[in-house]
């Protein structure tokens, strides 16, 4: 009996330790696999990109009015067409209630007529110098009128451009300072942003700006932020922050409106 009860002893004993050097044997092979390393903490920048939607506008755009009061007879141009300088955009009725163009006209084809006459006799010696000289002067005045009066009636673009908008249409009544059309330069564009408070302390002259045309995702330009405004506007309290391009890209015209990229 006593036999029996020691080697039952034993063999729990030999159990017991079994067990007992298996868990020792896992705790060493999980210190083994935890590896600590560590790093001295350091400051530094990393960019942050701000990004606020503005309208494309040409290098150089303009609006013209009307300088008299009278009918708009045509219209040979369309928006989004290319024109060049002095390419007639609006016809306006030259015999309009406050147009000047037929009197000055007159005048003109007048003078021009005392003109030649006096020229001729003059070559004669019929008259002195000094009459060819009024006669002269009095051509050129009728003729500057008559180049302003017929100004005022033909509305030419002012540049090399493209029509942004027009604004009326064959028939309309017209007074002065009524806008006629719109034309843009397109050998550089501006974009203007609106920009809250909250960003326009980050912002800086001379940063990089890109923008997506939304025709052609595939287009990108890129400019530089030209200039800031010293003051907030003050209905919409936002700075205008106008960036330049100064090499556009197919996609890009001016009154689209773009998404600008600015990383500060």
């Amino acid at each position: 009996m006593i036999y029996r009860l020691l080697a039952a002893f034993i063999l729990v004993s030999v159990i017991l330790v079994g067990c007992g050097g298996d868990n020792a044997d896992s705790n060493r092979a999980q210190e083994a696999a935890v590896t600590v390393r560590t790093r001295q903490i350091e400051q530094d920048d990393f960019p942050v990109t701000i990004r606020i939607g503005g309208t494309l506008k040409g290098d150089r755009q303009t609006v013209i009015p009307a300088k008299v009061q009278t009918t708009v007879i045509k219209i040979p141009t369309r928006r989004g067409r290319t024109v060049g300088e002095g390419q007639l955009l609006v016809m306006l009725d030259p015999g309009g209630v406050q147009s000047q163009y037929r009197q000055a006209e007159a005048v003109f084809l007048n003078a021009e007529k005392q003109h030649k006459k006096m020229q001729s006799l003059y070559n004669a010696g019929a008259v002195a110098e000094t009459q060819l000289d009024a006669a002269e002067t009095e051509f050129k005045v009728a003729k500057a009128n008559f180049e302003a009066a017929r100004r005022s009636i033909e509305i030419k673009a002012p540049f090399d451009g493209v029509v942004t908008d027009i604004y009326v249409r064959a028939g309309d009544e017209v007074a002065p300072g009524t806008p006629l059309v719109e034309v843009a330069d397109v050998g550089a564009l501006r974009l203007l942003l609106e920009t809250p408070t909250s960003q326009v302390g980050r912002l800086a002259v001379g940063q990089t700006v890109r923008v997506i045309s939304s025709i052609d995702s595939g287009s990108i330009m890129t400019g530089k932020v030209y200039s800031i405004a010293d003051a907030a506007n003050m209905i919409t309290r936002s700075f205008e922050v106008e960036c330049q391009f100064p090499a556009p890209l197919k996609g890009f015209a001016p009154g689209m409106y773009v998404l600008a990229e600015i990383e500060v």
